[in-house]
């Protein structure tokens, strides 16, 4: 594998691992260890670290180390304001592409995953993010306006961190659940006033959740 392959597939790796909060705001990274674990040379591991650090990912204090960008206060509120704006024009826009029947298909998979937490599953915070990620994601598929889409998707990349983390401060899958079965039945019952509300409100909540997580908010 080339120099320059090796530096994108560690730079992917560790990427990943930052935005499913592997590596948690405010960790050490030893570009020795990283390189050992995936048996290469540390320059591949130092480029990728560069490009991370252009992405406010990761900060590079001169003998201290590289550390993992601890979340502020104001990036939350910026990056929740922008999703918030983003995804209610998104339902608006999808609201006749979407149908019933995908509506249906969508809400039996958070019943199902209700079902599991009240027979006392500990479900795992990621799947939630994921299922989480994956509704938004499908209405901004269905919203007819490519640009707006890919904004959506653009945003979600930046959302991705902060919604797991979202999903560890609420500290209730339960809730996490209700939200996400009250926007799907508004959406099925066409009333999209309503709609609109549960969706602010629970992104509002999201950006609520992780800053009373006070670890992770300089």
């Amino acid at each position: 594998m080339s120099k320059q392959k090796l530096s994108n597939y560690v730079y992917d790796q560790i990427k990943d691992r930052i935005l499913t909060n592997q590596y948690r705001p405010g960790d050490r990274l030893s570009e020795t260890q990283i390189a050992d674990e995936f048996d290469m040379s540390r320059t591949p591991v130092r480029e990728a670290i560069k490009i991370l650090s252009k992405e406010n990912l990761v900060e590079v204090h001169n003998g201290a180390g590289i550390f993992v960008k601890m979340v502020t206060l104001k990036e939350i509120v910026d990056i929740f304001q922008v999703r918030m704006i983003l995804e209610c024009s998104a339902l608006k826009l999808a609201w006749e592409n979407i149908a019933l029947a995908e509506l249906e298909e969508l809400e039996s998979l958070w019943v199902e995953l209700s079902s599991r937490i009240f027979a006392g599953e500990k479900v795992n915070s990621i799947e939630i993010a994921n299922m989480d990620s994956d509704l938004h994601l499908f209405i901004a598929q269905r919203c007819s306006n490519k640009y707006l889409a890919d904004l959506l998707i653009e945003t979600k990349e930046r959302v991705r961190r902060f919604q797991q983390l979202s999903a560890e401060s609420l500290g209730n899958a339960e809730e996490t659940v209700r939200q996400h079965l009250e926007i799907l039945q508004l959406m099925k019952c066409k009333n999209q006033e309503a709609a609109l509300s549960a969706m602010k409100k629970h992104i509002q909540n999201a950006m609520d959740y992780i800053v009373q997580g006070k670890q992770y908010v300089v």
